[in-house]
């Protein structure tokens, strides 16, 4: 069972929409093409972007640490399709390596 980190500091600057959970029929996988940035890394880039949290509703990083992003709320992984889809990002640029860490991997599974 993968324990979801909820205490790493996240940062959300208005509330967030609860999501449908009887909508979702989809699961979007993200990396982040970036080698080695961490989840605080991308939680900047998109409240920088003016989004209202990181976008993602959860991130795997390369040791298989499950963070809790916006939960089961309304991501913003996919334009104009986040009311049916959950979002998960994971560490990692994977257009340059094939080859994801077996914990992390695991993870995303679970």
């Amino acid at each position: 069972m993968v324990k979801i980190i909820t205490d790493w500091g996240r940062i959300i600057k208005e509330p967030l929409q609860a999501l449908n959970l009887g909508k979702v029929d989809s699961i979007a996988l993200h990396h982040m093409a970036h080698p080695t940035a961490g989840i605080k890394d991308v939680q900047q880039w998109h409240l920088n972007q003016g989004w209202r949290a990181i976008g993602y509703n959860f991130w795997i990083d390369f040791e298989g640490n499950v963070y809790e992003g916006r939960g089961l709320n309304l991501g913003a992984g996919v334009a104009n399709q986040n009311g049916h889809i959950l979002s998960i990002g994971f560490q990692g640029d994977y257009d340059k390596s094939q080859s994801m860490p077996d914990a992390q991997f695991n993870a995303g599974i679970d």
